[in-house]
């Protein structure tokens, strides 16, 4: 799957997403644990940005990360490749 198709892909699947998101709703979105988000978010895989007592989120890197990782091992952040007849 191109590059293009995968975005697409994910910006439809998180088109109901706000547009920033608290760390601890991150798995609400994509099917990972709280614990593992802060663990990409503090070895930097992860963009986000603090607000007081906050991570926050922003979709646009969340998509990124999905993209970066979408030939992961980690078989929940693929796309899967069935889904690109629906592209």
């Amino acid at each position: 799957m191109r590059k293009e198709s995968r975005r697409e892909f994910i910006e439809r699947a998180l088109k109901d997403c706000p547009t920033s998101l608290k760390a601890t709703d991150v798995p609400a979105w994509i099917p990972v644990s709280k614990n593992y988000v802060y663990a990409l978010i503090n070895s930097g895989r992860l963009r986000s940005f603090k607000r007081p007592q906050k991570r926050i989120i922003l979709k646009d890197d969340l998509i990124q990360f999905m993209l970066d990782n979408a030939d992961s091992k980690y078989k929940a952040l693929r796309v899967p490749p069935d889904k690109e007849d629906e592209l």
